[in-house]
């Protein structure tokens, strides 16, 4: 859809602008940017050169510097097998089972069985080299088989990078620097907050069980960088953008043989199927690319995107690529959910555009076996519960994950607990505040007193996902846990269900 004409470019611009005026005011967020780019044109925004943390939007720069190392064009020549395990390729998880068998198309893909991780791995960035040699020691726990199933994974992307740094011999956040940002001319980007302009960074908050606001320090860059660790604006993502959709477009100015052409159109295809549903407008399924998501419906056909969560920060980048349309929304509050104000004013700017795709045929994936829970991580779920129920420290130092009291103060975590337990119930007529809940049953799955040693009354999710109810005398607790990818609690989030339990 080359060649916009200035009417419809302003009435795209004119519903984005006025729906994001309508909701984001609406926000307890210190600052919010955003961007409307039109026909491969930057047409409007707010704050389009402060500079953000732009979190996992980041992958898409590592599996680009992982497929132009694949296509000759970083590096010292091409001959990367993308269906090679990551195992050829870095010594340190050589012998490590599982993870060494992961394929690089399997990382890219989000396909390598690894667990969902981001709290945990959001907060081991900065790590060294050698730190992350000391973690690859160990033996991760995986969900799935390698290849079989999509399962969003840091970890995965943190091997990414380091099997950029040990294919060129340099370091992932130069490589990216000299082969990405600075030809694109991304001025305003890069990894490192020491070596940008001071007074355009935007500082990042956390909210507190409180209320209140807390100013997050950043992070330096480390060893796992390549899965979040950048730091962009709006008008330089747009370049970013404006490039892939040059690349899947037919009429764009990047020769369609040109060397990048083909890595480019890779990320946007879809490479791993993950997701059917319905909408008011008919089916639509979503899939991973490499560093990217990819989504096919019966309005819009194809749209591209990639949110990004971090302590302190929230992205989005969105884009349209038969219209060559795209909105950026970036939010300095931890895991700003910015997807859903991106997603509408999309919407927005396609209608306003005039483009429909005619109706056309979805189909569907196959369900796979996942792996079930260990009896580790049932002992870990039933100590989370009694952690809930009696604080303990003691409890705490021994399953929580590296990230958790970073996240959040351990008197935070405790005195969230305590309201929970007053809330419903749990803690009335026992001496020293102790629970008295009962535990609800699973779909189809038996029910104890308590959730006791052998996990009953848990549902898994994932071999590193699980969830319970707690019935109290005046409301229903319920509890999910996530684990990180070393089976330690990276998250736990305690919510009252409304209403009086039956």
């Amino acid at each position: 859809m080359r060649g916009v004409s200035a009417q419809l470019v302003e009435a795209a611009r004119t519903r984005v602008r006025a729906g994001l005026e309508r909701s984001l005011p609406l926000l307890s967020t210190p600052e919010i940017a955003w961007g409307l780019m039109v026909d491969g044109r930057l047409v409007d925004g707010e704050r389009t050169d402060r500079i953000f943390r732009i979190a996992s939007m980041t992958k898409s720069f590592t599996a680009a510097a992982v497929l132009g190392i694949r296509h000759g064009l970083i590096g010292a020549g091409a001959g990367l097998d993308l269906d090679a395990p990551l195992g050829d390729h870095i010594p340190r998880i050589r012998e490590q089972g599982a993870l060494s068998r992961i394929t690089v198309r399997d990382a890219l893909a989000m396909a390598g069985g690894l667990p969902t991780d981001d709290p945990w791995a959001d907060r081991l960035e900065s790590i060294s080299r050698t730190e992350m040699d000391d973690l690859l020691q160990g033996r991760p726990l995986t969900t799935a088989l390698s290849g079989t199933a999509y399962e969003y994974s840091n970890f995965g992307y943190a091997l990414l990078g380091r099997l950029v740094e040990e294919l060129t011999g340099k370091p992932y956040r130069e490589v990216v620097e000299h082969e990405l940002l600075h030809p694109l001319g991304m001025r305003s980007s890069g990894f490192d907050f020491r070596e940008l302009p001071e007074d355009a960074l935007v500082t990042g908050f956390r909210r507190t069980v409180y209320g209140g606001l807390e100013e997050l320090p950043y992070s330096a860059p480390g060893a796992f960088s390549a899965i979040g660790g950048m730091f962009s604006t709006v008008r330089d993502l747009m370049v970013w953008i404006g490039w892939l959709l040059d690349a899947v477009s037919i009429s764009g100015p990047l020769d369609a043989e040109g060397p990048w052409a083909r890595p480019l159109r890779d990320m946007q295809q879809p490479q791993r199927f993950y997701e059917l549903r319905e909408s008011a407008e008919g089916a639509v399924a979503e899939s991973y690319g490499y560093g990217l998501h990819h989504r096919a419906d019966r309005r819009a056909g194809e749209i591209l995107y990639h949110s990004g969560g971090y302590p302190g920060f929230g992205s989005h980048m969105r884009w349209h690529p038969a219209t060559r349309s795209a909105v950026v929304v970036m939010g300095n509050l931890t895991y700003f959910s910015a997807e859903e104000y991106a997603a509408a004013a999309l919407d927005e700017c396609v209608a306003a555009l005039g483009y429909r795709l005619p109706p056309v045929a979805q189909k569907a994936g196959h369900a796979v076996w996942r792996n079930p829970p260990s009896e580790s991580a049932h002992r870990i779920a039933c100590r989370v519960e009694a952690l809930i129920q009696h604080w303990d420290d003691a409890i705490a130092d021994e399953v929580f994950a590296e990230n958790m009291d970073r996240d959040f103060p351990r008197g935070e975590r405790r005195a969230q607990f305590a309201e929970a337990l007053r809330a419903t119930g749990e803690d009335l007529g026992v001496e020293g505040g102790a629970a008295t809940g009962a535990v609800d049953a699973p779909e189809g799955g038996g029910s104890g007193p308590d959730l006791g040693e052998a996990g009953r009354g848990i549902t898994w999710s994932t071999a590193a996902q699980a969830s319970w109810s707690v019935r109290g005398p005046r409301g229903v607790r319920e509890v999910r846990m996530q684990l990180s990818p070393f089976g330690r609690v990276q998250k736990i989030d305690v919510r009252v269900a409304e209403g009086r339990p039956g």
